[in-house]
């Protein structure tokens, strides 16, 4: 197991050397648009952040738990691990929402300042990346937040860990 694991890491790292070899920022977008009125100093600088790892997440996605798919655990564990190789760790974590109509695992940021919460789908690059919230990609019927369930990110990067 330790093996794949470390086989895993290496194509892992193989994929970020190409990316900045060959990868394109999101330099281009007005990260400003998404801020607040009177919060463009820093909001706009938050969601370039959130962009530029939900790029890099779509980039390198891989199986990276081995089950021979790349969902959403692979998408969740991903945006974790290149948001905690950047920004402070504490402010994202992996959130299971689990109801009769969806077993789902996302993202949540701390947004800038520290005050709210913002749910992120890190499969959004898939589709429009400048509408990365869950609301945005699953309809109400099929996401609702009182299943989320909280407190769960070790225990999914801990499942990489096991392959």
């Amino acid at each position: 197991m330790n093996k794949i694991y470390h086989g895993l890491m290496f194509i892992f790292l193989m994929l970020i050397c190409t990316y900045q070899i060959n990868g394109q920022s999101l330099n281009d977008y007005d990260y400003t648009r998404y801020a607040l009125p009177g919060e463009a100093s820093y909001a706009g600088i938050y969601r370039k952040n959130i962009l530029d790892t939900l790029d890099k997440t779509y980039k390198y996605a891989v199986d990276v738990n081995n089950d021979g798919l790349i969902n959403c655990i692979d998408y969740s564990c991903i945006f974790k691990t290149l948001w905690d190789k950047s920004f402070d760790s504490k402010n994202c974590e992996i959130v299971r929402n689990k109801s009769l109509t969806m077993n789902h695992l996302f993202i949540r940021v701390l947004q800038h300042g520290g005050t709210s919460w913002e749910c992120i789908e890190p499969q959004a690059a898939k589709k429009d990346i400048t509408k990365y919230f869950m609301e945005d990609f699953w309809s109400a019927r099929e996401y609702n937040p009182i299943y989320n369930i909280y407190g769960e990110t070790e225990k999914w990067l801990q499942e990489l860990k096991t392959y």
